[in-house]
C-alpha cells in the first residue's frame, strides 16, 4: 500500500528529475486512476467525481514540494484542519 506521504515523495523526485510539476501531479492522481480503470469516478476534480480534497499553502504547480504544506482536508464531505488529522487519539 502506498500512502499519501509516499506519493508526494514520488512526485517530488519526478519533478527533481525533470518532470514538470503538473505532469508529476497527474502521475499521482489521474494516471493511476486511468491504469486501474476507475478514472470515470476518481483521479480528477469535476462535478460528480468522488474526491477527497486537500488545501495547500502554496502552489504545487510552481513548486511541487508545496504538496507538503497541507493545511486543511475535505474527506468524505467532512472538513478537517491538518492539526485535527494529526492529533493522536487519547
Amino acid at each position: 500500500f502506498v500512502g499519501l506521504q509516499d506519493l508526494r515523495f514520488v512526485a517530488s523526485l519526478a519533478s527533481r528529475g525533470g518532470l514538470a510539476p503538473d505532469a508529476a501531479l497527474r502521475a499521482i492522481t489521474l494516471t493511476p486512476a486511468e491504469i486501474l480503470g476507475v478514472s470515470a469516478r476518481v483521479g480528477s476534480i469535476a462535478p460528480g467525481m468522488l474526491a477527497d480534497l486537500v488545501i495547500i499553502n502554496g502552489d504545487p504547480l510552481t513548486n511541487i514540494n508545496d504538496l507538503l504544506n497541507v493545511t486543511e482536508v475535505f474527506k468524505n464531505g467532512q472538513y478537517y484542519t491538518i492539526d485535527e488529522l494529526l492529533k493522536r487519539p487519547e
